[in-house]
């Protein structure tokens, strides 16, 4: 809910600043969230920090693509989009079923911890490491109509559309099914969280 709720207007509101700044930020705020929910006992603590969680992870979304087409030549712009974006599938592929089986071994507070403690590296990453680039000043913004009108815009938006919204319900389920899976002798839920969004992508309908 933080993502949907916050990804346009958080991003419309930091435009103008300075993009390394945002980035860290952003990053540091995930990781202020996820140490919070490690160690808290409240539950509307827990549920506010996720919410949080979502907040900084949506605007990470909007700005990453972006930033890293600001720090290279014009002729790797595409190059460096899709290396940005690629922690995305990495993370779903391998960082889902490493985090399940972390929770599994060692209790879920661990494993929000430790993605705090790599949150916090990577921070320090960025202030060192990630050269820094302005934000787009006002009269440089196109407007909103103008920008969905532009090719190929249309196409993306509804491929997120569909993606996000199967990739929330398809994680949960997975869990669910790894639970039933595993107390029948079956694939561990390790295994299962990471085959489990592929297979129900691709099931025909009412399997």
């Amino acid at each position: 809910m933080g993502s949907i709720t916050a990804a346009i207007p958080l991003t419309a509101a930091t435009a103008g600043w300075p993009r390394k700044r945002l980035l860290f930020l952003a990053v540091g705020g995930f990781a202020a969230a996820n140490a919070v929910t490690a160690v808290s006992g409240n539950y509307p603590l827990t549920m506010a920090e996720r919410f949080a969680a979502g907040l900084v992870a949506g605007l990470l979304w909007a700005l990453l693509a972006g930033y890293a087409r600001s720090i290279v030549a014009p002729e790797q712009r595409g190059r460096a989009m899709a290396v940005a974006m690629s922690g995305s599938t990495v993370a779903l592929s391998a960082g889902v079923p490493a985090g399940t089986l972390l929770a599994g071994a060692a209790g879920w507070r661990v494993a929000f911890g430790l993605m705090s403690v790599i949150a916090l590296a990577l921070v320090g990453w960025i202030v060192v490491s990630v050269p820094a680039a302005h934000g787009r000043d006002e009269h440089d913004r196109p407007p909103l109509r103008e920008v969905l009108r532009s090719p190929g815009v249309a196409a993306v938006l509804g491929v997120t559309a569909a993606f996000v919204p199967a990739h929330n319900c398809s994680t949960p389920t997975s869990l669910h099914c790894s639970n039933r899976w595993t107390s029948k002798g079956g694939p561990t839920p390790c295994c299962w969280s990471s085959a489990c969004p592929r297979w129900s992508a691709s099931s025909p309908p009412g399997r």
